[in-house]
C-alpha cells in the first residue's frame, strides 16, 4: 500500500529514514570518486538547501536546476567533459516533469544513477518512476519539514 499525500507525522519520520539512507549508500558507493558530482533538480528552495547541505557533508559537488530543461541542458553540456555522477530529480518541476527528463535521460544514457523525489508517494506513482527510468523513487517531506540528514 502506498503513502498518502497528507501530512502526518510518520511519513516525515520515514522520509528522514529513508533520505539518510540512501545519501549514506550514495556516498559509500561513490566514495571511490574523488569527488563526486550530484546533479539537484528541485524547485523547492528550503529543501534544495537541506539537501545540498547533506550532500556536501557526505562530499558531493553538488550543482542545482530549478527547470526541467535547464537540467537536460546541464546534462548534455556535461556528458562528454564532466559528467554527473548521481541526478536527484523532483518530479514536479515547472515546465517538463520530472518524468519526461528522467525519460529522455534514460533514453541518451543508461550509466547515471536518477533518484526520483516526489510530494506524493502512491504506489502508482513509484512504479510509473521506476518504469519510466528512475533508479528509485523518494517521497518529500510535509508540512515544511525539511530533513536535517547527519546531524
Amino acid at each position: 500500500m502506498g503513502l498518502s499525500c497528507h501530512p502526518n507525522q510518520s511519513n516525515y519520520a520515514r522520509f528522514r529514514n529513508d533520505w539518510n539512507s540512501k545519501v549514506k549508500t550514495l556516498s559509500s558507493v561513490s566514495s571511490d570518486i574523488k569527488e563526486p558530482r550530484l546533479l539537484l533538480v528541485e524547485t523547492d528552495t528550503n529543501l534544495c538547501q537541506a539537501s545540498i547541505t547533506s550532500l556536501k557533508k557526505v562530499g558531493f559537488k553538488v550543482v542545482t536546476c530549478n527547470t526541467g530543461k535547464e537540467a537536460l541542458n546541464a546534462l548534455n553540456n556535461r556528458q562528454i567533459s564532466n559528467p554527473f555522477d548521481l541526478v536527484v530529480l523532483s518530479h514536479e518541476l515547472p515546465d517538463i516533469k520530472g518524468l519526461g527528463v528522467c525519460q529522455e535521460l534514460r533514453e541518451k544514457s543508461n550509466n547515471i544513477p536518477i533518484l526520483l523525489i516526489s510530494n506524493c508517494g502512491h504506489e502508482s506513482d513509484r512504479v510509473l518512476g521506476l518504469e519510466i527510468g528512475a533508479d528509485d523513487y523518494l517521497v518529500k517531506p510535509y508540512g515544511g519539514h525539511m530533513p536535517n540528514a547527519f546531524d
